[in-house]
């Protein structure tokens, strides 16, 4: 089962920048989300095993899920995700937090939003002639401008979801949480070589010694080449039938 995150696509109705209606943390409240879509296929296909897949912002919301809701799934499928450095991400949150105080941050903030992609798009610069915000993401130029056409793509997304998505992220790899992660639930960890997000390896290679150490069972596949957007980059067959591969071995696990 597919669905839009609060304040993404069709729930969103084509507003120009994230909407969130609710004063509570935009992480927080999307995690809730998915336990209340859990619950539902939990009462509409009773018995059946249930695997949770996320990507990027999602893989983030889908692990805080496990650390929170880990006994109520099979299995996990989490990538475009890595643990950064801690200057970065606590850097991250406190400027947010600190411009929430004197900015109005239910606006977009042309600064937080600049900030954040240039970082990320930094690597490509001299690779992509014809830079776009979203270069990191995929080097298939076809995908990017298909979704920067799309109707239901946010346009921007405001102070207080950076600080929520900041604050949510800080809190899902810390060590007090990711311990909390059931050590029977088995992790797929997918990432392209030159995914930003995943500091090139680093940060996703550091999760997954993270959780293999807690006595977790990681299965890590690097994709070489590949960016953040790795279900649309060249190499999508492979990933999608390694998914296929660890769910269907979950599936017939204890049949």
């Amino acid at each position: 089962m597919i669905h839009d995150h609060r304040g993404h696509g069709k729930y969103n109705e084509g507003k120009e920048y994230f909407v969130s209606n609710s004063d509570e943390n935009s992480f927080v409240v999307m995690v809730k989300d998915l336990k209340r879509i859990n619950l539902f296929i939990k009462e509409k296909f009773i018995n059946k095993k249930v695997f949770l897949i996320g990507h990027s912002m999602g893989a983030y919301l889908s692990l805080k899920y496990a650390e929170v809701y880990g006994e109520s799934i099979d299995g996990l499928v989490i990538s475009g995700i890595g643990i950064g450095s801690k200057l970065n991400v606590y850097g991250s949150y406190l400027i947010s937090k600190f411009m929430c105080g004197f900015i109005d941050a239910s606006k977009p903030n042309k600064f937080v939003i600049n900030t954040f992609y240039n970082t990320l798009n930094r690597t490509f610069k001299e690779k992509d002639k014809e830079i776009d915000d979203f270069a990191f993401t995929t080097s298939n130029k076809e995908v990017i401008s298909n979704y920067n056409k799309d109707s239901l793509r946010i346009k921007n997304y405001t102070l207080k979801f950076y600080h929520d998505l900041f604050s949510g992220i800080k809190s899902t790899l810390s060590f007090k949480s990711l311990k909390n992660i059931p050590k029977k639930l088995n992790i797929l960890l997918l990432t392209g070589s030159l995914d930003p997000v995943c500091s090139f390896n680093k940060g996703s290679n550091k999760l997954s010694k993270t959780l293999t150490d807690q006595g977790i069972y990681v299965e890590h596949i690097i994709y070489d080449g590949a960016r953040h957007e790795i279900f649309v980059e060249d190499i999508k067959y492979d990933a999608f039938n390694d998914v296929l591969t660890f769910l269907s071995n979950l599936q017939l696990g204890d049949d």
